[in-house]
């Protein structure tokens, strides 16, 4: 954790530095790619504690579109 944020994106592995945000519990996340100037947020209504699976899919997406 750096500052209350983590430095590591959900999905894809990443440069140290290069994004911050929050994983919540239930699996809601909000990251910035620092590098690209791309903010991502993840809202999740089913509260299944400690399930990564969207923000980790949804993350992996953005990665194939940026460049």
């Amino acid at each position: 954790m750096a500052f209350g944020y983590s430095p590591d994106r959900p999905g894809v592995p990443s440069r140290r530095g290069s994004t911050f945000g929050m994983v919540g519990a239930n699996g809601s996340a909000a990251y910035a790619y620092i590098d690209s100037g791309v903010a991502v947020a993840v809202m999740r209504n089913d509260a299944t504690q400690g399930d990564l699976t969207a923000a980790a899919r949804i993350d992996r997406l953005v990665a194939q579109m940026l460049p």
